[in-house]
């Protein structure tokens, strides 16, 4: 007689034999379908103590009355109707043997079919535990669908704790019997005789055997109140929520009227929010006020195989997410590029969902931890929140202690946000352990199934998110055309909306066909034009010595100088000037996070020959830049920072100006070659047009000086690789990319060199680096050094373990050189390897030869078909030719047209290397070579 784990043994097995043979023709694995459907009908009678009887269409005349019970009418129909294809398809081919054509050859509806049958069987409105399913069976299915056969961890101990703090608390009895889906905890808190019960049931519990076990075992002895809390269940077909509430209400007034005791049904997050919360967070409600004006923004999904969905409202989004929550990811990844809005929409969305009944939001904000210094480990969503409390970061209602904090987040009463996330990993560095922290997630969400955390990040950091699991990706859109008028409509008359769009046309992206306008410009341009009328529109200055910072080649400063240049004009201060003002942005920008107290600001104005006194807030916050806080400012876009940057390093080259102050730090933000400022330096001082310059050349004698004479400054090193990366920019090649950094050294002695990421591939033969620091730069592999030349000397060498390159040669570094740890431990295995490479030696010697060998003879083939063979170990593939052909192996001739060099084996090796390719048999003379090429 069949048991359910017998069943979904054998279907599980079935599908596993339908996943490997995905591609083979239908009549070959036709039957293998027909018997999936037949182990479906047998789980679904099982599943309802019913037992399997009679042939297969006896068999699914029972499954589709049974479902009838749970389903939608037509969903039982498609139940039915694909079961009999399946049905008929397995008796196609199992006993009428139809030869094979293009209908049947494809698997396709058969696949499609038992789809549909396993989600409607499995993952929809029952509570039968599914088979195991394949990969290629898994994709069609949300993940928290996927967790149905798994078991929460509701922490039930820990949350009548932090309920009752000062009462004992003990789990009395529990119960896992997941096959008849006896699911409970059963915890008591005692005071002295007082006693309150709290039974805590499990999304797959079954309720009626759930309650009736807890009443027998209670006996006579009950507490003097009981709650019986429960998570939301919902059902998988289309995320609606079940009412589990009435369902344990009406199962209490019907089966346990002789209990008198008084109980209280409520979901888990509701009992959470009532008991484990102080008053002040349940009260408390989002106290900044929304910006005005703010546009709603559209995102689109980013489907795993890298298809994009049609835009819809942020917010909207977020609803689905919070309503729908058994369907959607957990952990929501909003990317999208600097000033598209992604500050903007963590505090639209805030405000939106503090709103909701019952929910909280912490939003965490990576310019918050900039400052933070020596932060301890940080390996979990909960020893962030502990840090952001630690530092002060959060309101006095939103401190909470760990368990709360995670519970809460855990069953949906709170929702994480954490604004600029990749921003948060540089500021915390190593002390942030990327896969920890999401495993973090992950394993809160496994425990209770509500989780919610959106994450904020620049869009190139969108791959590594991609394959984490429970992970949905979607990134912001920016305006489109309609979007745009509606924003300038909101404060613009016509004529400054037609102003305002030949303005945007040249801060406006095309994707997809559609025109996208970044929102930040249409904010500077709106808060411009808008701010020109109301000063009676003093126009802009042509371009002058008082104006260098600006280039008029450029929109955005054209835009910029006339702000600038009003706001001079409005605040009467004195003989300031364009450059004056953009001086002291600067120092503005490069102020820390806390900003510029108002007596520097006042110091800065007098140094450039303004008017000190004339400095108050109601002056500065007329301009789209700066905004005061009570007595300090601050630079009021973050994101347009690298605006002003970029210009003032653009100037500082032109000009051969090099002060340290703060082109050091500038240029350090550089220092991996990518980011938001670099890609601006390109734009506006592209190293093809000035990087030959004499000035060019001038600043960066004067910068390696004081670099050399400053090496106790730890952030030179990144200032260093940051030019480098921008200067070579337009080099073609390794040899070019080296002349360039020869000529700036003025020499091939680079002392000092350092450089931080992936960096450029360079021809290393003739160059010697000394005194230098290499951090990460993972294209190390790729260039071109002289065998056993050392390279580098007195150089510091670190990679952490995703930038360790594969094969790195230990002989281009001298032993001056200091290793990182991971690097030391590379090294020592690979001499450990080549210790023992004779296998290594034999393996690359039988590629190289076997490249040759084709068709039981041995033929001709061209360096360049050499070229693609891959060796590992000590030695290049070049020194394995050398050898061969030096040995009498190989022979060099020229191609039969003669345009071309390659090699063949000779006669006399012919035997030897034949032994080699068709049996692995190495000859005497053959081990003499492989240990030449071993030591």
């Amino acid at each position: 007689m069949d048991d359910y784990g017998g069943i979904m043994s054998q279907l599980s097995q079935l599908l596993g034999e339908i996943a490997a043979q995905r591609d083979e023709p239908l009549e070959k694995v036709g039957n293998l379908y027909r018997q999936a459907a037949e182990a479906v009908c047998k789980a679904v009678i099982l599943g309802a103590h019913e037992v399997p009887a009679g042939d297969l269409d006896r068999m699914i005349s029972v499954a589709f009355k049974l479902l009838e019970t749970r389903e939608p009418s037509r969903n039982a129909q498609i139940f039915r109707n694909e079961l009999r294809y399946l049905q008929s398809t397995g008796n196609t081919f199992s006993h009428i043997g139809t030869s094979s054509s293009t209908e049947f050859s494809r698997q396709t509806a058969a696949r499609e079919s038992l789809n549909k049958v396993l989600r409607l069987a499995f993952f929809s409105n029952g509570d039968l535990d599914p088979p195991a399913l394949p990969a290629d069976f898994r994709r069609g299915l949300p993940s928290r669908i996927l967790q149905n056969d798994k078991l929460e961890n509701l922490r039930p101990e820990q949350v009548v704790r932090i309920w009752m703090p000062m009462l004992a608390v003990q789990t009395k009895f529990q119960r896992t019997d997941h096959s008849t889906r006896l699911l409970y905890d059963y915890v008591e808190a005692t005071a002295r005789n007082v006693t309150f019960g709290v039974l805590f049931l499990r999304s797959r519990s079954s309720i009626e055997k759930s309650l009736a076990d807890c009443f027998q075992a209670m006996g006579d002895v009950l507490p003097k109140s009981l709650h019986v809390v429960t998570p939301r269940s919902y059902r998988a077909s289309d995320g609606r929520e079940l009412d589990r509430l009435s369902t344990i209400n009406s199962m209490l007034e019907q089966r346990f009227k002789r209990h008198s005791l008084v109980a209280t049904v409520e979901y888990f997050d509701e009992f959470v929010w009532n008991n484990c919360l102080p008053e002040r967070v349940r009260l408390a409600r989002p106290s900044h006020t929304p910006e005005t004006g703010i546009i709603p923004q559209s995102l689109e999904i980013v489907e795993s195989d890298g298809r994009i969905s049609p835009p819809l409202l942020a917010y909207q989004h977020i609803d689905r997410v919070l309503s729908q929550s058994s369907i959607h990811d957990p952990v929501q990844i909003v990317i999208g590029p600097a000033g598209i809005g992604k500050t903007t929409f963590c505090d639209g969305i805030s405000q939106h969902i503090g709103s909701m009944k019952q929910k909280r939001v912490v939003l965490l904000s990576a310019t918050d931890f900039r400052e933070v210094s020596d932060p301890p480990p940080i390996r979990s969503v909960s020893n962030l929140y502990r840090l952001a409390v630690d530092q002060g970061f959060m309101e006095e209602s939103e401190s909470l202690d760990s368990h709360t904090f995670e519970i809460n987040l855990g069953c949906g009463n709170f929702v994480l946000i954490i604004d600029g996330f990749d921003e948060l990993e540089s500021h915390l560095g190593e002390a942030l352990d990327f896969e920890s922290f999401m495993h973090s997630l992950a394993e809160l969400e496994a425990s209770f199934r509500k989780v919610l955390v959106i994450l904020t990040v620049r869009d190139y950091e969108k791959e590594r998110f991609l394959n984490l699991p429970q992970t949905a990706i979607v990134q912001l859109r920016g305006f489109g055309e309609e979007d745009t008028e509606r924003y300038l409509r909101q404060s613009l008359s016509a004529s400054q909306i037609s102003e305002a769009r030949a303005l945007l046309r040249s801060f406006s992206t095309t994707e997809n066909g559609d025109s996208q306008t970044v929102p930040l410009y249409a904010s500077l341009i709106r808060d411009h034009l808008i701010e020109r009328a109301q000063g009676g529109g003093a126009s802009a200055l042509p371009p002058s010595s008082t104006a260098k910072s600006f280039s008029m080649d450029h929109p955005l400063d054209r835009l910029v100088r006339k702000i600038v240049d009003r706001e001079i004009a409005k605040q009467s201060l004195g003989s300031l000037q364009a450059d004056d003002f953009f001086d002291i942005l600067i120092e503005v920008i490069r102020a820390p996070k806390m900003g510029l107290p108002r007596e520097t600001m006042a110091e800065h104005v007098a140094d450039c020959g303004g008017d000190a006194d004339a400095i108050t807030a109601a002056n500065f916050l007329r301009n789209p830049f700066l905004r005061f806080e009570r007595d300090v400012v601050k630079f009021k876009y973050d994101s347009l920072s690298y605006f002003f940057k970029s210009r003032f390093l653009a100037r500082r080259l032109s000009e051969a100006q090099f002060h340290p102050s703060p082109t050091i730090d500038f240029l350090a933000e550089m220092a991996r070659g990518e980011g938001p400022l670099f890609d601006e330096l390109k734009r506006i001082f592209p190293a093809r047009t000035y990087g030959k310059d004499t000035s060019v050349s001038r600043w960066f004698r004067a910068f390696h000086k004081w670099l050399l004479d400053h090496r106790q400054v730890a952030s030179w090193r990144k200032a260093l690789s940051g030019f480098l990366y921008w200067a070579l920019d337009d080099a073609h090649d390794k040899q070019e990319r080296t002349e360039t950094i020869t000529e700036l050294f003025e020499c091939k002695m680079w002392e000092g060199f350092s450089v931080f990421g992936r960096f450029y591939p360079l021809d290393l033969r003739g160059i010697q680096v000394h005194g230098g620091h290499i951090e990460n730069y993972s294209s190390i592999s790729a260039c071109d050094v002289e065998p056993g030349i050392p390279v580098f000397y007195d150089t510091f060498m670190d990679f952490d373990d995703r930038c360790l390159p594969d094969k790195l040669d230990r002989a281009v570094f001298d032993e001056s050189c200091e290793f990182s740890a991971n690097l030391k431990d590379a090294f020592k295995a690979k001499e450990m390897a080549d210790e023992l490479s004779l296998e290594i030696v034999r393996d690359n010697i039988y590629k190289l030869l076997k490249v040759g060998f084709k068709a039981n003879r041995f033929s001709w083939k061209s360096n360049l078909i050499y070229r693609k063979v891959t060796v590992v170990g000590r030695h290049s593939r070049e020194i394995y030719l050398r050898k061969l052909l030096s040995q009498g192996v190989l022979t060099e001739e020229d191609s039969n047209t003669g345009t071309e060099r390659g090699y063949i084996v000779t006669e006399t090796w012919r035997g030897d290397v034949r032994k080699l390719i068709e049996e692995r048999n190495v000859t005497q003379r053959m081990a003499g070579i492989i240990k030449l090429l071993s030591v």
